[in-house]
């Protein structure tokens, strides 16, 4: 099966407990993460990380982000926007979009999301 190909270049984050981050461990490359991208709907991406295998809370890393639902996010992200990840109660880690690879995603004036 051939893997989709990624709509994001970001700089991931994993938030330490003092950040109000929930992680102890650190997370492998690879990773399914719920984004936070619309409040009324998550939207699980794999985040592919360039630059380590693994990465612990506190650091920080270059990936590669390929949602399972690319579509429903259409006009919504903005490059340099930061985006929690995580569940309702907390972001265990926060991403920065560095690139968007897939042109539909990008929000209309690159600052908003005009869909809310």
């Amino acid at each position: 099966m051939q893997q989709p190909q990624p709509d994001l270049r970001v700089e991931l984050s994993i938030r330490t407990r003092s950040e109000g981050g929930t992680r102890r461990t650190p997370v492998g490359s690879g990773i399914r993460y719920r984004t936070k991208i619309r409040e009324d709907m998550g939207n699980d991406a794999r985040f592919d990380f360039l630059d380590t295998d693994s990465l612990a809370p506190g650091e920080r890393c270059i990936a590669l982000a390929t949602f399972v639902f690319p579509e429903l996010l259409d006009g919504r992200i903005a490059a340099g926007r930061v985006y929690g990840i995580g569940d309702d109660q907390a972001d265990e880690a926060r991403f920065t979009v560095l690139e968007i690879l897939t042109p539909s995603l990008t929000a209309f004036d690159e600052h908003e999301d005009h869909h809310e």
